[in-house]
């Protein structure tokens, strides 16, 4: 009789243990459901609706890093920085490895202005040697460099970018920001020639062609920078560099 008590009592722990894993399975799948839900709607720009469903799987998975990631990027494109930074450092803190994660991070402490910060959080993405996405870090390291004045720790930073992924889907932006960063640094030849770059890959960058008109100025070829900024205004008449673009043509 004693042994029939010991194994329904183990019989129902072990129901129990089993009722608790499968009801963890189920908020996980149910967290994912509304990750899924949100990462639509973040990529549509629906950064509200993006945030409801986060803060739904957040309730389901408290601890998960990737749910704190992503509420980090909705707050992010909702302006909502110091949200966003503190999501981005618990999603971190809950996964020291999450390159995405200190890549993002990176970029909150570069709009705001705190270089070092990025810079260091950059290098932590980079840290993680199965991240896929290296160029990423690299990129927005050397944009760091650059508002810092540093152009040709930059240029480095770009470079080493298109090496370590050269088919990486940034590469515009690479190549356009190369050419920033050698017209700042006296490369007026060079600036040419990832600007050129730049808008082959995206005809509709606007920013590349207002530098790229910039870098045939430096070299007195005043034809071909009248033509470039012809077409920034062309492009988007109503933005600023649109309104540079026309003083620029207006003294030439």
């Amino acid at each position: 009789m004693k042994k029939g008590r010991v194994a329904i009592g183990m019989a129902l722990a072990a129901a129990l243990l089993l009722t608790g894993c499968a009801t963890e399975q189920e908020k996980r799948q149910r967290a994912k459901i509304h990750m899924d839900m949100a990462a639509v709607q973040i990529q549509a720009g629906n950064y509200t609706a993006g945030l409801k469903e986060l803060m739904e799987a957040e309730k389901q998975t408290p601890e998960d890093p990737k749910v704190h990631y992503l509420l980090a990027y909705a707050y992010g494109g909702k302006g909502l920085n110091d949200d966003a930074l503190r999501e981005a450092k618990k999603a971190v803190e809950l996964k020291p490895d999450y390159s995405e994660a200190h890549n993002y991070l990176g970029t909150l402490y570069l709009n705001m202005g705190q270089y070092d910060r990025a810079i260091d959080s950059f290098n932590r993405a980079l840290g993680n040697p199965l991240y896929e996405s290296p160029s990423f870090p690299l990129y927005n390291m050397g944009r760091a460099y650059y508002e810092k004045g540093n152009y040709m720790m930059a240029l480095a930073k770009y470079d080493e970018a298109v090496v370590q992924e050269p088919n990486t889907p940034i590469m515009p932006f690479i190549e356009k920001d190369r050419g920033i960063a050698s017209l700042k640094a006296g490369y007026a030849n060079k600036a040419i020639i990832h600007l050129k770059k730049s808008v082959e890959l995206v005809p509709n960058l606007v920013e590349a062609h207002y530098w790229l008109g910039e870098a045939y100025l430096t070299v007195k070829n005043r034809r071909d920078a009248a033509g470039e900024f012809k077409t920034v205004i062309k492009l988007a008449p109503d933005s600023d560099y649109a309104r540079m673009a026309r003083q620029k043509l207006d003294r030439l």
